[in-house]
């Protein structure tokens, strides 16, 4: 029952992955938070963008190598793509949460979470975002085909 709930690896890694970037660069913004490097040039180039394009090639290349044929809807913990080392997972699950946190246009994990235990993880995201993740799967696949510039519309502007 616990693992019905819980939902697909690149959701749970994916999430943390977000809200992760997230929750840093809003408080970097807010200056609730200071980057502290020993690298003076290094703040100036750390960027939300950059780090998200870099998780987008990261995802999208391990794919191919190592998950020909394979879409985020087959990732698992079980699957080549993690045992390989590659964990596809994380980076293309934070821009596929990045691209639902865009299509929600708020906070997500409040309401998504709030109906989870009640509707279960499929129940909650239709619930939350509109469409079924099968629905899902098809818009993000064709998400993953567009340009850099056309991606990158979906960010919050942190830089």
């Amino acid at each position: 029952e616990r693992d019905a709930k819980i939902g697909p690896a690149w959701w749970n890694e994916g999430a943390a992955e977000w809200m992760a970037y997230v929750g840093m660069f809003s408080a970097l913004e807010k200056r609730n938070l200071d980057l502290v490097t020993t690298d003076p040039g290094l703040k100036s180039s750390f960027s939300f963008q950059s780090a998200m394009l870099t998780k987008m090639n990261q995802g999208k290349s391990n794919m191919a190598q190592h998950c020909p044929g394979q879409g985020i809807k087959d990732l698992s913990y079980q699957n080549q793509c993690f045992s390989q080392g590659n964990a596809v997972y994380y980076s293309l699950g934070a821009c596929a949460v990045a691209y639902l946190h865009d299509k929600k246009g708020s906070d997500f994990s409040t309401e998504f979470y709030g109906q989870l235990e009640a509707l279960g993880w499929e129940g909650a995201f239709v619930a939350t975002f509109g469409i079924s993740s099968e629905e899902f799967y098809v818009e993000f696949d064709e998400f993953l085909e567009l340009s850099w510039s056309k991606q990158q519309a979906i960010l919050p502007d942190y830089d």
